[in-house]
């Protein structure tokens, strides 16, 4: 659910959004703070002047 609103988010900012992860990779993290990060590399992204954005979250399976 989170992911889906970030990428929500970042389609109507104009920010393309990949995210390659096992659900339990996840399982660490409480939802809280799996929202922040995303955020925060939504952010950092949007401070950067220029046409194109991208962000990609990659989390291989342990």
């Amino acid at each position: 659910m989170i992911l889906t609103e970030k990428s929500l988010l970042c389609r109507r900012v104009g920010i393309a959004l990949s995210c390659i992860a096992d659900g339990h990779a996840f399982d660490f993290m409480a939802a809280p703070d799996i929202y922040t990060f995303v955020g925060n590399a939504i952010a950092a992204v949007s401070d950067i002047d220029g046409d194109v954005f991208h962000v990609d979250i990659l989390i291989p399976q342990s």
